[in-house]
């Protein structure tokens, strides 16, 4: 059965099938099918059935955009060519963010890059902890702590939970200042991705409010000693015994410093 179409489509490679030109129009085939998105452990069928069946052109079967990307909770506006548009259709794909359990919904952010490598995390996947920089202009130490996917696969991982200490070193031992207690993180962990725990930072004061006293303070991440998680495709289990390279940092804060936050 051939049909001539027209229309807003997304091109998925497939094997080969005869096509013929025309000067704005193109010749393709219907091509029935099953389509079947698997998303976060629930399958959901496409409707191609109507004005929304798939066609197979020059070597590709073409979906509806609308119909695929809805089906991926993202949203398409569409605009038809104009001098305003200078003769364009323009097409506006909406993703929303990418959203991991509900009982962390605000205290990670998640970013994403086409490749990159961390040697904080020598496994592929874990927690990345960098030395945290002073800031004496907001007068505060800010964190950086990151669950991290830098392999070129998603993956779905277990409630993995991270705390968070700020502690007087003495030859006492160590007083905690300052902890907090990261909502876990379980999920979707994307490809290349990696997601920032939104920590608030620490004001160099004590329990009581007060400026801390010239001294050694270290801040560290107590994390799982092992980390499981399973490839998103394969379902394959893997299991990673270093989760992260560091977890401590110490300083040495001096009275110059803390001179200096107190009149900034």
């Amino acid at each position: 059965m051939k049909k001539f179409l027209t229309g807003l489509v997304l091109g998925i490679g497939l094997s080969s099938c005869t096509v013929v030109f025309a000067s704005e129009t193109i010749q393709a085939y219907l091509f029935p099918s099953k389509v079947t998105f698997h998303i976060n452990g629930k399958s959901t069928n496409l409707d191609v059935s109507g004005e929304n069946q798939i066609i197979n052109y020059n070597n590709k079967a073409y979906i509806p955009l609308r119909l695929f990307t809805e089906t991926l909770g993202a949203k398409v506006d569409y605009q038809s060519s104009s001098a305003a548009t200078n003769g364009n259709n323009l097409i506006d794909v909406h993703i929303p963010p990418i959203q991991v359990s509900s009982n962390n919904e605000g205290a990670w952010t998640f970013k994403q890059s086409s490749h990159y490598i961390d040697p904080m995390i020598p496994e592929g996947v874990g927690v990345s902890f960098g030395k945290p920089n002073i800031d004496f202009s907001t007068k505060s130490i800010q964190p950086q702590i990151q669950f991290k996917n830098s392999r070129d696969v998603a993956i779905q991982i277990d409630p993995v939970s991270i705390e968070y200490q700020v502690t007087k070193v003495s030859t006492n031992g160590e007083t905690v200042l300052f902890d907090y207690k990261i909502p876990p993180l379980d999920g979707r962990i994307p490809a290349s991705s990696w997601f920032t725990a939104n920590v608030p930072p620490w004001d160099f004061k004590d329990g009581q409010g007060n400026f801390v006293e010239p001294g050694t303070y270290a801040l560290s991440i107590k994390v799982p000693s092992t980390l499981d998680y399973k490839i998103e495709d394969s379902g394959a289990p893997v299991t990673i015994s270093s989760i992260s390279r560091f977890s401590r940092w110490e300083y040495e804060i001096t009275q110059n410093m803390i001179d200096q936050l107190k009149t900034k």
